[in-house]
């Protein structure tokens, strides 16, 4: 197949799978299972066919590192497997596989994507996504008053969806914040549109996503007055009185440290102590997908996961999953650029205090397509006429 064939192809390829990733999301809780299930597999495999393409296509250390993370994935899984007695699900593996399947592609070809129907789709589900929350049927989880759920509820059930929907918002936000950088909407519209999807975020009140997108804006701050003097000892010192400030608050206002981050402490507590107690093999390749389910002395009515993906990783991939996943993320660090590396910081930081985007599958991949307009703002400003390289592309402002 000739060359102009296989981009032709490339190009049909990602306009239909950005299309089936919103509509999947948005149209989530409204699909019976089977449908649900069988286009969420075949969005997965659309992504694997396209990230293989990218990594052939174009080569780089920095897919490579990709690759190699993914397959310490699977050699944890493949271990773990023949070492233990939990049961292999298909659709754990699948969800937790994702992030590393979905990325490639995107990173690989961000001239590709495109932007005015990323932009289009970004903004109807920004402004329909904010309608339903705020006019539907509000829901309480943990005595607070939440918005009614935009997708993450399995079709005929009472299932919970107030993380798939605050995280579908946030990176919406976010492919919005791209965009502005790359003169693709007018200014005005889309603060508007990122103040409404904030609006909407402080009302599900998940405090992850909103301590995601305070680092995502610092880190934006910081790489555009980097360079003004005197700006990063005032950084250090707001950082250093910070963390007195937080350890000082965590003093006067907490008894139980077991309670703290509404029992986040208790629950890492925990999976240390039963990671102190694992053999060599279990401690180096995990317990497998699925196993990281456990009460605590807080969470006594109900098992969860660790609140860390972190820690999650350990307890169910072992160091070596583990390190498959530092390495997946510092392979985004490699080929991400400057202030494009705020959205990076910004998933580090929500892992580190919850289930954050790598246990999202349905929506990590807008954090990717985010990525992608990212780094299509700094390769316009390498070559400077953005609108010269492709007429399917604005210019950079």
């Amino acid at each position: 197949m000739e060359k102009g064939s296989r981009q032709g192809l490339l190009r049909f390829g990602i306009i239909g799978v950005i299309s089936v990733q919103y509509f999947y999301t948005l149209s989530f809780n409204y699909m019976p299972g089977g449908i649900r299930l069988g286009l969420a597999g075949s969005i997965e495999l659309i992504y694997l066919f396209l990230s293989i393409y990218a990594a052939i296509a174009r080569p780089s250390g920095w897919s490579r590192l990709i690759g190699i993370s993914t397959f310490m994935l699977i050699i944890s899984w493949v271990v773990s497997y023949f070492e233990t007695d939990n049961a292999f699900d298909i659709q754990i593996v699948s969800r937790d596989i994702l992030p590393y399947v979905s990325v490639i592609w995107v990173l690989s070809y961000p001239e590709a994507i495109p932007w005015k129907l990323l932009r289009g789709l970004a903004v109807i589900s920004l402004l329909v996504g904010s309608t339903v929350a705020l006019l539907g049927d509000a829901a309480t989880i943990g005595g607070i008053t939440r918005l009614a759920y935009i997708t993450g509820v399995p079709y005929g059930t009472d299932g919970i969806g107030l993380h798939p929907s605050a995280y579908f918002i946030l990176l919406n936000v976010l492919v919005i914040d791209q965009l502005r950088n790359l003169g693709a909407i007018r200014p005005l519209f889309a603060w508007a549109l990122i103040a409404l999807g904030v609006i909407v975020l402080l009302g599900y009140v998940v405090r992850t996503t909103l301590v995601m997108l305070l680092v995502y804006g610092l880190i934006k701050i910081y790489y555009q007055l980097k360079n003004v003097q005197l700006f990063k000892p005032l950084v250090f010192f707001s950082v250093f009185m910070g963390i007195i400030g937080l350890f000082g608050w965590i003093g006067l206002t907490t008894s139980d440290l077991g309670e703290l981050g509404s029992g986040r402490f208790s629950s890492y507590v925990h999976r240390f102590e039963l990671l102190q107690n694992r053999g060599v093999s279990m401690l180096v390749f995990g317990s497998g997908p699925g196993t990281d389910l456990f009460t605590t002395d807080v969470w006594w009515y109900e098992a969860k996961g660790a609140h860390n993906d972190f820690i999650h990783a350990i307890v169910e991939r072992g160091l070596m999953g583990m390190g498959g996943m530092v390495l997946f993320l510092f392979a985004l660090g490699v080929r991400l650029t400057d202030s494009s590396k705020a959205l990076l910081f910004a998933v580090i930081a929500g892992s580190a205090i919850s289930n954050g985007l790598f246990s999202r599958p349905s929506v990590i991949p807008y954090l990717f397509f985010a990525m992608g307009l990212a780094l299509n703002l700094y390769s316009a400003q390498d070559n400077k006429q953005l609108s010269q390289t492709s007429n399917n592309r604005p210019t950079a402002r």
